[in-house]
């Protein structure tokens, strides 16, 4: 055998391995109406729960977010913009409950960033806070301000 085909061998098994790992969340998936687009309440002070989400529809209009019973949330996409109240800056971190944590920098009273979590973030208790906090502030009080967010996922069964 050539040495060029022994070398394509082992590329190939690589690159079955991943698009395998890749296909685990999809085979949870059994209809569309398990794709959830998430977004934060337009009022709120930088403190909102799981429970106040809507769903964004296809149309543009929305929907209140209810996980259905024995389902998680699995979360693949967060972004969010914050605008604080007060003037503020420096070091803080955003927590989308006690599931994902993401430091960002306050400057001039605003801060904003996305990640992808693939395969997914899993949640499941829906009264988990989200909001923004000082960094090394031990009362992790949520700092005051206008949190606007978008949560891409999907709804799964609670195995």
């Amino acid at each position: 055998m050539p040495r060029r085909k022994l070398v394509a061998v082992p590329l190939l098994l690589l690159i079955l391995a991943l698009s395998g790992a890749g296909a685990a969340p999809a085979a949870i998936l059994q209809k569309g109406s398990q794709i959830v687009n998430l977004v934060a309440p337009a009022n709120n002070d930088g403190y909102i729960t799981f429970s106040e989400l809507s769903i964004r529809n296809a149309d543009g209009s929305l929907s209140p977010f209810i996980l259905p019973a024995n389902t998680v949330l699995v979360i693949n996409k967060i972004a969010w913009n914050f605008i604080a109240s007060q003037l503020s800056s420096g070091s803080v971190q955003f927590n989308l409950g006690e599931y994902y944590r993401m430091g960002a920098t306050i400057t001039n009273n605003r801060c904003s960033s996305s990640d992808s979590t693939l395969p997914g973030v899993a949640a499941t208790n829906m009264n988990a806070r989200i909001f923004l906090e000082q960094v090394g502030d031990p009362a992790r009080s949520p700092i005051p301000g206008l949190l606007s967010m978008r949560i891409v996922g999907y709804t799964a069964p609670d195995n």
